[in-house]
């Protein structure tokens, strides 16, 4: 029985709640990037793609790590050129409440997957009231110019982030997260 349930333990698979996306490595080259909060910068205005890029932010909603804790699951589909910086901003009830911003995109066609802890321990992403949209931009990072700007909707219920999450490998909303096996 002892050998049985070694056999099953071994072959369980492990907890992928703090694996990094690996669509943003291929895309971005990281999965870290600067978080703000409190005074975040205005998000840029939704914008049409610049030729040779093709950015459709298909779906974010309120989801969850495997391991229990608050995320926001992003899934889009993108072509993309080298040398745009990644700019992403969380909007409750029209007012920024998170950004992040990392990375250098390299030349990318494919789908892009990627999940936001917004709970760790006892810190938490100030949500507010919503509803909630998520807006990202691809920004040149020699001119400063956006070359694809678009916004979703999140859809979901909000989590109550009062209680006790556990704590990850970094403060919430630093990393992007590798999706769920359910949705690659």
């Amino acid at each position: 029985m002892a050998g049985a349930a070694l056999l099953f333990g071994g072959c369980e698979k492990p907890d992928a709640s703090y694996v990094t996306s690996p669509s943003a490595i291929a895309l971005l080259g990281t999965a870290e990037g600067e978080v703000r909060l409190g005074s975040v910068p205005p998000p840029l205005p939704v914008t049409s793609d610049a030729p040779g890029w093709s950015f459709d932010l298909g779906n974010a909603r309120f989801s969850e790590l495997e391991n229990g804790v608050p995320s926001i699951q992003v899934v889009t589909q993108i072509i993309a050129r080298p040398g745009a910086r990644m700019e992403m901003w969380l909007l409750s009830g029209g007012a920024p409440v998170y950004s992040w911003s990392g990375g250098t995109t390299r030349d990318y066609n494919g789908v892009f997957c990627f999940q936001i802890a917004i709970a760790s321990g006892d810190e938490a992403l100030p949500l507010g009231p919503g509803p909630f949209a998520l807006r990202i931009a691809f920004v040149d990072e020699a001119t400063g110019e956006p070359l694809a700007v678009k916004e979703v909707r999140v859809a979901g219920f909000a989590p109550d982030l009062r209680r006790s999450y556990p704590r990850g490998p970094a403060g919430p909303g630093a990393q992007l997260l590798g999706c769920p096996r359910s949705v690659i």
